[in-house]
């Protein structure tokens, strides 16, 4: 880190000295073995916690990067500022995006205006510089964070945005309403978890630019993986799919946003200030960090929010599980708004009714679900579904039934610590497919401030024939999309990569399924790119060192 510039040589030595000596420094979680596709990010955190928490403290943010001219917005305080001649042309386009993402984002949808400067020294102004050249990254852009806003209460910050000179030209408008919409993030709360950063921003990209090929290709990377927290985020480093599960988990506002607000972006606005907080930012390598606590996070934020329209996060997060499955081929024209085109959920197992009875058990991590697919086949007896979860934290179960050209059917409940669950249909008679969907919600230590991702527990299933006691009891159909009422909605699940299901059934297919939707080939006739490109020309947070630019890891 003192090689890269983004610890002092004091700071290196002072805390190498202690690590070494007293034998000091981070912990990670024994979960976290060696190997694990999520060690080498509890570790990077780990370390940044306990430097911060030692008085260690990155550098401030670097210049700007080298330039030889500018363009300016006749209207707008926006301004492009380009690197060599080859990038003139780039930087209008960018100059016409960004004009277009204030006047979607600030004029029509009263995001706030965002604050920028040049160097860390300058002070906050209205308005946004926008960089164009050489970033080392080979498409996409970040946000970069600068310094405190001193007139105003917010825990805000100022921002600048630099646009890789290798963008393809059909990727610069949701490149730049995506990295846009950073900037009045920033205006608004500076230090929030960074996995919010990333989905809430996506998710705004999806709305000014819908159906957009890389908004659909990381919801399909999200959807492998149901199991992981919904809060989930990893260096965007392009060594596996779960690099691009943040921007994926966009899914989640999106949700947000058919269910409670109707399809307007307005309810993901109004998120984003439902978790601000006043105070005044520092901001460095490691981030920006306040005066005051970040109360409420954005697990707290949406909550009071959700309040008001009759729901909570907890149930909020339940019924997302139970849409999530909700998509692709299973969409029943109900729920999502684009649901038809959304990547399914991976599937932790599959049973054939017919063949009788099954089990199995499965682990997943708080605030994740998994997905288990019942075949009805043209089986038409009663179902029986027992669940019986860890009993160290509170859980949801539902099991969805489809039916030809009706609402998805929910029987759904609700786990408090310690108990189980039996779920029924008296009859299997017309519905095509059924899944069970089983989420943990949480303990008292998930805190999305945290990012601790490593708690995982397991619940066993039965699946049987018994009879329902109550075979008067109905479900309730799914709501529609854009039905602002509270819903009892439940959880999600599916196959972890190298996992197999715990299971005894009679005719079990244990599957990663996905549907049908190769994600990689569902492009259509977007230009064909590396993996690592793809996750650039959407929002790229990996920073480099190279020409001025700084190599790290941004919330951009």
């Amino acid at each position: 880190m003192e090689q890269r510039g983004e610890l002092s040589a004091s700071d290196a030595q002072r805390l190498g000295r202690r690590a070494l000596d007293h034998g000091e420094g981070p912990r990670i979680d024994a979960l976290s073995k060696p190997g694990t596709r999520t060690c080498n990010n509890a570790a990077r955190e780990a370390i940044r916690r306990w430097l911060r928490s030692n008085g260690a403290d990155g550098p401030p943010a670097p210049p700007p990067p080298s330039s030889i001219g500018h363009l300016e917005s006749s209207s707008l305080p926006l301004r492009v500022y380009y690197q060599t001649e080859a990038d003139q042309p780039l930087a209008q386009q960018v100059l016409i995006a960004a004009e277009l993402a204030w006047q979607k984002q600030v004029v029509e949808l009263s995001y706030p205006k965002p604050y920028t400067a040049a160097n860390y020294t300058d002070p906050a102004v209205p308005g946004l510089y926008l960089y164009v050249g050489d970033t080392g990254m080979g498409g996409g852009g970040f946000t970069e964070w600068i310094r405190n806003v001193p007139d105003t209460p917010q825990a805000d910050c100022s921002a600048r945005v630099a646009i890789d000179s290798a963008n393809y030209e059909g990727d610069v408008a949701f490149v730049v309403a995506h990295e846009f919409n950073h900037a009045t993030q920033m205006a608004t709360d500076c230090v929030e978890a960074i996995s919010a950063w990333e989905n809430f921003a996506t998710a705004s990209g999806d709305y000014f630019y819908p159906g957009d090929w890389t908004t659909q290709y990381f919801i399909q990377a999200f959807q492998q993986y149901p199991e992981m927290p919904v809060d989930y985020w990893q260096n965007p480093d392009g060594s596996s799919d779960l690099s691009y599960f943040q921007y994926g988990a966009s899914l989640f506002p999106i949700f947000l946003r058919d269910r409670f607000g109707k399809g307007s972006q307005v309810l993901l606005r109004d998120a984003w200030y439902s978790f601000a907080q006043e105070g005044t930012v520092t901001c460095s390598f490691f981030g920006c960090v306040a005066d005051k606590p970040n109360d409420p996070d954005w697990f707290k934020g949406l909550d009071n929010m959700l309040h008001l329209h009759g729901s909570t996060f907890d149930d909020a997060f339940d019924e997302f599980a139970a849409w999530r499955a909700i998509t692709g081929s299973r969409d029943d024209g109900f729920h999502f708004q684009s649901g038809s085109s959304i990547g399914e959920v991976s599937t932790a197992a599959t049973h054939y009714l017919k063949q009788g009875g099954a089990k199995g058990k499965l682990d997943v991590h708080e605030y994740g679900s998994r997905y288990i697919e019942l075949r009805t086949d043209g089986y038409s007896g009663p179902v029986h579904v027992q669940v019986k979860p860890d009993a160290a934290a509170s859980w949801s179960v539902s099991l969805l039934s489809w039916r030809k050209a009706e609402p998805v059917e929910r029987r759904a409940t609700v786990l408090p610590a310690g108990e189980s669950a039996d779920v029924y249909v008296a009859s299997a008679q017309g519905i095509q497919r059924m899944m069970l969907v089983v989420s943990q919600r949480k303990d008292a230590t998930h805190l999305p401030d945290e990012q601790e991702y490593e708690t995982t527990r397991e619940f066993e299933y039965v699946v049987d024939d018994d009879l329902e006691p109550d075979a008067g009891t109905k479900p309730e159909p799914m709501p529609e999309a854009g039905v602002d009422a509270k819903s009892d909605a439940k959880p999600d699940a599916k196959l972890d990569a190298g996992k197999d299901v715990d299971a005894e059934p009679i005719g079990v297919e244990t599957s990663a399924d996905d549907g049908g939707c190769d994600c990689r080939a569902s492009r259509g006739t977007a230009p064909r790119r590396s993996v690592f490109s793809v996750l650039l020309a959407a929002i790229a947070v990996c920073l480099r060192r190279r020409s001025g630019w700084r190599k790290s890891l941004a919330r951009a």
